[in-house]
C-alpha cells in the first residue's frame, strides 16, 4: 500500500513549537515583574527621603530641614481657615511641650498665607514651635499636599517614617508619633 502524498507532508510539518511560545510569555512576564518591582524600589527609597527645604519663619528667621538633622520632626502643613487644622493645633502644641526635650521638633509650615494671618493664628492658639511660611506652597508640593492638614514625621537622618492626612487627636500622636521618636 501507497502512503498518500498529503498524509507524507502533514507528518513531515514542523509541529507547532507551544513550548517556544509558553516560554517567551513566561519570560516577558518575569522580565515585566522584574522591572516593576525594580523601578517600585527606586521610587520608595527616593521618596522616602524628606526633602529638605528653608522657609521664613513668621518672626523673621529661615528655617531649613537641615537645621533640626539629629532630631525626629513633625512637619505639620497648615492653613488659618482649615477647621481641623484649628481643632488639632492645640493638641500638637501640648505634644510639643511634652516631647521637645527629646530630640523632637515641631515645624508648622503655613501654607498660602500672609505671616500677619500665620502670626495672628499662632498667637490666638499659644503655639511656640516654629511657624513658618510656603507662600507659594513650593514646599507644599514637593511633599504632595493637596488638602489640609497634612503632617509628615522625619526621622533624624532625614527619612520620612510616617505620613498623616487629616487631623491628630492626642490619642493619635501617642499612638503614631510617640513610638517613632527617636529612631
Amino acid at each position: 500500500m501507497q502512503e498518500s502524498p498529503i498524509a507524507d507532508a502533514h507528518h513531515t510539518r514542523p509541529a507547532p513549537k507551544r513550548n517556544t511560545v509558553a516560554w517567551l510569555v513566561f519570560w516577558s512576564g518575569a522580565i515585566l515583574l522584574l522591572a516593576a518591582l525594580i523601578y517600585t524600589a527606586v521610587v520608595r527609597v527616593r521618596e522616602s527621603f524628606a526633602p529638605d527645604f528653608t522657609l521664613t519663619a513668621v518672626d523673621g528667621r529661615e528655617v531649613s530641614l537641615s537645621d533640626v538633622r539629629g532630631k525626629t520632626v513633625l512637619l505639620n502643613f497648615w492653613a488659618s481657615w482649615c477647621a481641623p487644622c484649628r481643632e488639632e493645633m492645640p493638641a500638637l502644641e501640648s505634644y510639643y511641650q511634652a516631647n521637645r526635650a527629646d530630640s523632637f521638633e515641631i515645624i508648622a509650615i503655613n501654607v498660602g498665607e500672609t505671616r500677619k494671618q500665620a502670626q495672628d493664628f499662632a498667637a490666638e492658639l499659644g503655639l511656640t514651635f516654629p511657624i513658618v511660611l510656603d507662600g507659594d506652597a513650593s514646599v507644599a508640593a514637593r511633599y504632595r499636599v493637596f488638602g489640609l492638614p497634612v503632617s509628615v514625621l522625619v526621622d533624624k537622618n532625614g527619612m520620612i517614617l510616617y505620613r498623616q492626612e487629616g487631623q491628630f487627636t492626642p490619642e493619635s500622636l501617642e499612638r503614631e508619633i510617640t513610638p517613632r521618636i527617636g529612631r
